[in-house]
Order: C-alpha cells, then sequence, then structure tokens
C-alpha cells in the first residue's frame, strides 16, 4: 500500500505502518513522519523525521528536519564539487573530489598527513607521517609504522632512520637507541629498583647544546670538566665531600694529593679552622702542627715551637732521642752490644761504656758524603787506622761492619777492618789476597797470630755497594767459627796454615802499627758484641741495621 502526498502543508501526523510514504515535491510538513521507508524526488521538510529503515531522494530532492532520528547505511552521494557540513549556516568542514579534508573553508589537508592543533583559538596545521597507521583498538593497541614494524601490547615502538626506539618488556629495557637493543639503553633493574642507563662508549652530559660538562668513559672514569682520564674521580668507597670539607678513606690511605709537577700543595683544617697540617703554604710563623714551605719544615705541636729545620741548619726546642734500630748499641736486646761506631763525623762509641777512638794513626780522617739521604761514612783509603781501648780480652767475640769496596784486589794484599789482641794473641779480622795463590782473589779472613789462616769465599763481590759482613769467632784455631755475607753464612771455606806477623793490639781500619790499612773502600758502621753471633742473628742484624744507600 502506498500513500501520495502531494502539495500538504499541515499540523497533522501522516503515517504508514506497512506501505510507503512518496513525498512527491512541495511537501512542508511539521509533524512527525514515520514510516519503513521514504521515496522522493522532491523536497522533504518536517519537524521530525523518523526512518525506520532507509530513505531515498531524487536527483533534486531536499530532506530538511531539525532533528535526524535513524540509522544512515549505504553510501552518501553527492553531485555538487563538495560535500558540506555546515551548523547554523556556517561551513565547519569539506570534503572535496580529491579525497581532501577542508576545515573552516580552504585548509586543506592531503591524503596521509596528519591534522595538528596547538590549542583553542590556535590555527591547525597539516603535517606528513609516511605510511604511519594508529589503531586505537582497545584489545590491541596496535602502532604501525614505515616497513612494518608494530607495537601491540607490550611489543616493540619502532621509528626508522638515523635513530631508532625501542620499547620492550624484554631484560627490562624500555628505552634503545641502536639496532637489536644490545648496545646504548635505558632499562628498570629489580635489584636496583631503579633505572640504568647504559652506553657502551661511554656516557656523555651535555649543556647549552654541545658544551660537555661530564662524562663517565668505557673504563669507569668519572671526569668533571673535561674529556681526559687524569681528570677522574675515582670513588671505591670511602669519599665524601660536602660543604663541611673533605673525607678521603680508601684501603691504604687517608688522604693522597699529587700533582704532576711533583710538588704537593695541601692544607688541611681540623674542625676549629686551625691547620693542622700544611704544605707549600705558610710562614715560619704560622701553620699548625707540621709546616713544610720555602722556609724550612717546623714542627709546632700546640703552636709551640719544638723543631725548626731551616735553610741555615736545625733547632731543637726539646731532646731529640733516635729510637730506631740503626741508632741501638745493643740491637739483640740481651746485653750483648758492647761498642757501635756509627762512624758518621766521629769514632765515638755509643754503647753503654763509651769506648771511643783513642787516636788517629794517619791524617785527619774524612767523611765523604756516599749517598743521596746524606748518610756520611768513613772514608778510609784517605785515613789511617783509629786506636781503640780493650773491648774484650776473651773469646766468644763477634764483629759485624758496613763496607763498600771501590775493587777487590788481585794481587797479594791485606786490608784490615778491625785488628785485636785476644790474652795478648793478635787476631785480624780482614779482606786478603793470599800472596801465593792470588789467582784464588780476595776472601775474607779471620787470621790467629801464630796458627791459622782462615778464609771465607765471597758469594758475591760488588763495588761501590754497601755490604754487610758478621765475623762470629768462637775460640783461638776453632773450626766452628763463621763469616756471614748480607745475613747468609759463606760455605766455602779453608785454612793456609802458617804463622800471622804483626803486633797484636786494638785498632779499627788497619793494624796497630798502621802497615796493613783498609784500602780499598769505606766503612759506614763497626759492632762489637761479646759472644759468636749464630746465623738468625747475623740474618736479623742484616734485615734491620740496613746502611742508609
Amino acid at each position: 500500500m502506498a500513500i501520495v502526498i502531494s502539495g500538504v502543508n499541515n499540523n497533522d501526523k501522516i503515517t504508514a505502518s506497512d506501505g510507503t510514504i512518496d513525498l512527491l515535491s512541495g511537501v512542508n510538513y511539521a509533524g512527525i513522519i514515520t514510516a519503513p521507508a521514504f521515496t522522493t524526488s522532491g523536497n522533504l521538510t518536517a519537524g521530525h523525521i523518523n526512518v525506520g529503515s532507509n530513505i531515498q531522494l531524487g536527483n533534486a530532492g531536499v530532506a530538511t528536519a531539525t532533528t535526524f532520528v535513524g540509522n544512515l547505511t549505504g553510501n552518501v552521494n553527492s553531485s555538487s564539487v563538495n560535500l558540506l557540513f555546515q551548523i547554523g549556516g556556517s561551513e565547519k568542514l569539506r570534503l572535496n573530489t580529491n579525497g581532501e579534508i577542508g576545515i573552516l573553508g580552504a585548509n586543506y589537508g592531503t591524503s596521509g598527513q596528519v591534522l595538528t592543533s596547538q590549542g583553542a583559538g590556535s590555527a591547525v596545521t597539516w603535517s606528513t607521517v609516511t605510511g604511519t597507521t594508529i589503531n586505537n583498538n582497545a584489545a590491541n593497541r596496535v602502532i604501525t609504522g614505515e616497513g612494518g614494524t608494530t607495537l601491540n601490547g607490550e611489543a616493540n615502538l619502532t621509528f626508522d632512520g638515523d635513530s631508532l626506539l625501542l620499547l620492550s618488556s624484554t631484560d627490562g629495557r624500555r628505552v634503545s637507541f641502536a639496532g637489536g637493543g644490545t648496545s646504548h639503553y635505558m632499562k628498570f633493574d629489580n635489584t636496583l629498583n631503579g633505572i640504568i642507563l647504559n652506553g657502551y662508549g661511554g656516557i656523555a652530559f651535555e649543556t647549552n647544546g654541545t658544551n660537555e660538562r661530564a662524562r663517565i668513559d668505557g673504563s669507569g672514569n668519572f671526569m668533571i670538566g673535561s674529556t681526559s682520564a687524569e681528570a677522574k674521580l675515582d670513588v671505591t668507597g670511602g669519599v665524601s665531600i660536602s660543604s663541611n670539607g673533605v673525607t678521603v678513606s680508601p684501603s691504604g690511605y687517608d688522604l693522597k694529593i699529587r700533582s704532576n709537577t711533583g710538588k704537593l700543595g695541601v692544607h688541611i683544617d681540623n674542625s676549629s679552622g686551625t691547620p693542622t697540617l700544611e704544605f707549600g703554604t705558610g710562614n715560619a710563623t704560622t701553620g699548625g702542627a707540621i709546616t713544610t714551605n720555602s722556609y724550612g719544615i717546623f714542627l709546632k705541636p700546640g703552636n709551640v715551637d719544638k723543631l725548626k729545620v731551616e735553610p741555615d741548619g736545625v733547632r731543637s726546642f726539646a731532646t731529640f732521642v733516635d729510637t730506631s734500630y740503626h741508632a741501638n748499641p745493643d740491637p739483640l736486646g740481651d746485653g750483648s752490644g758492647i761498642a757501635y761506631y756509627r762512624l758518621n763525623y766521629n769514632f765515638q762509641d755509643s754503647g753503654r761504656f763509651g769506648n771511643h777512638g783513642q787516636g788517629i794513626q794517619g791524617g785527619d780522617p774524612t767523611f765523604a758524603l756516599v749517598n743521596s739521604s746524606g748518610e756520611p761514612c768513613w772514608n778510609n783509603p784517605t785515613d789511617g787506622a783509629i786506636n781503640l781501648p780493650n773491648l774484650k780480652n776473651s773469646y766468644p767475640f763477634s764483629m759485624a761492619a758496613w763496607i763498600n769496596v771501590s775493587s777487590w784486589p788481585t794481587t797479594g794484599d791485606n786490608d784490615l777492618i778491625m785488628n785485636l789482641s785476644i790474652g795478648g794473641q793478635r787476631v785480624s779480622l780482614c779482606i786478603c789476597c793470599w800472596g801465593s795463590v792470588p789467582q784464588d782473589g780476595a776472601d775474607f779472613y779471620i787470621m790467629y797470630g801464630g796458627t791459622g789462616h782462615y778464609y771465607f769465599r765471597p758469594s758475591s763481590k760488588p763495588t761501590n755497594t754497601w755490604i754487610h759482613v758478621v765475623y762470629s769467632v768462637v775460640d783461638s784455631n776453632n773450626t766452628s767459627h763463621r763469616v756471614y755475607q748480607n745475613g747468609a753464612e759463606l760455605t766455602t771455606i779453608g785454612n793456609r796454615g802458617g804463622s800471622h806477623g804483626g803486633s797484636a793490639g786494638w785498632a779499627m781500619g788497619g793494624n796497630a802499627s798502621n802497615s796493613e790499612r783498609f784500602g780499598i773502600g769505606r766503612i759506614g758502621s763497626i759492632r762489637f758484641f761479646n759472644k759468636a753471633l749464630s746465623s738468625s742473628e747475623a740474618s736479623a742484624l742484616y734485615t734491620n741495621d740496613t746502611y742508609y744507600t
């Protein structure tokens, strides 16, 4: 059944429940038109159009209504150049025949462009993003870029080109700046409960564009204000820098500061601000407990002068005691030390009995400086022997000496370190080249007047080097005596036999008549003991009584 309406103009309700309302032309109806379908070749004007299934308009048909309710299916066709969308008679949106979309007039964006607005009231612009598709499907959250890479759920988001951005849940990595996400990346670490930033070649921090301010290089050096590894902060624990000062406590050092010139400039304050240690600053009237500067070295505990070392000399304001092993006259601590001659500027005995030298057998002795530390010694080749008091008149005994040999004799020669008189018998402790067998070279000797000449072959014969020698004498002409070189026992020994001439008497650096001097080098110190020293004691002397070299 069809209802045909032509030229209708009223406010009544027109309803066709099972047919078609064919609106031909000139229909102006303010009421409600309800039908499963409409067919018209004219204009349709109504206050309310309720469309059940479809509406068909002719080539020149116009449907006008205050409210449109219903489903629109199929194609929307326009025979004109543009499909316009108007509100209140003003164009808001346009779609032209080229598929371009215009906003508020002729502002067209072509296919593949993205519409961008800077905010309410601002102009809109179109920009091209090649081949990017965004699907905000709630189930997939899919983003697909050029080349087909897809972010789906917790998969990867990739921007192709010079840089790459990777979002992944793999190994906690969230952002990567290189292919595959294995090199330069930022990740979340569960153990740390924080962020790890990784750069294989290093990590740099810049300000103002390209001005590098800090860097962590591939070796773990942290450089501030420089790209040189020398300007670094290497912290392995125990370093604190704050407004309260600097605290450094790594293993092995409390504070260590170096400069590339080898000079040290340190100023350390205590909690009250008083300098307690100064190097390179200040003068003789300022500073704390220790001050070192161009004026000298000053020890001022409690800010009171106790010791001054200045260019014109040393001045002590308190008793100065050297308690080192090298200054101890009884180093074994058992009372065996009878005499100790340090031979630095004098022949004074620092032992308990004060057995000082009693006279010279030659010219005035000289004490040459023979090492960088300025340690003096007796320059024996220039001077004669020194007469000594009787240190002991019985066996056993031992003598230990530091000697420096300039050349070892290769012809008949006898160089006395110490000459003794034990019960009226001459005993010589020396270096000798036996005249009848000069090919054997020089050996250490213990010679007994009128009995034996016992030799001990040196383990080495260095020149211009300080060596330590211990003569341990048990008894007269006794094979149990020993000689130790640098703490080690000499094992190649023998007895030349025959008698030993010369006068018995006490002297060092020569015999009692100044006819056999120690003319082959220098003597640094001599110790005399009232017992035969064991191998362990000789070794302890060499280790702890080392002469400065």
